[in-house]
């Protein structure tokens, strides 16, 4: 139908133009759009500095966890594209962060202690500050969050 936001309900708007009931046709559902900014934020890791607004400088930092083996995003800037991604494949973890033209990120490393290649060739630290350009780092994380659960209280029996 050439809708430019997530609809509440895929039928809110029938092919004739007319609306679905009325109590629900929210045609701009902002709990859809938080899970798609979590997935991007937290999950692909791209995140804006706010002291450089349209990404002309950003962060990335995934939050890897072993209940996933890959993930990837990417944002369409004024600069061009914002890419972010990881695989975990056994014990080695790579990540793969493309840089537009004429911009600068800091990339952080989950769970790095040491023993990361960065384009192939060894690096000290987990936290790197680079400009335009394709990234990939790996190495064998230390697990200690990537494997981290989050515990749910069970609820009480009625």
């Amino acid at each position: 139908m050439g809708a430019t936001t997530i609809w509440e309900r895929w039928n809110s708007v029938h092919e004739d133009g007319t609306f679905g009931p009325v109590q629900m046709n929210s045609l701009n559902h902002y709990a859809f759009g938080s899970i798609c900014e979590w997935l991007y934020r937290y999950v692909a890791g791209i995140n804006p500095v706010e002291s450089a607004p349209g990404f002309k400088r950003a962060r990335i930092q995934p939050r890897v966890n072993d209940m996933l083996t890959h993930a990837h995003g990417e944002i369409r800037t004024q600069y061009g594209l914002l890419r972010s991604g990881w695989k975990l494949e056994g014990k080695r973890l790579t990540i793969e962060v493309e840089i537009p033209f004429n911009t600068q990120a800091e990339i952080i490393l989950p769970d790095c202690r040491g023993g990361a290649t960065e384009n192939g060739e060894a690096v000290e630290g987990n936290v790197f500050s680079r400009g335009s350009g394709t990234w990939i780092y790996e190495y064998e994380p230390t697990f200690e969050t990537i494997s981290k659960r989050v515990v749910i209280p069970e609820l009480p029996k009625i």
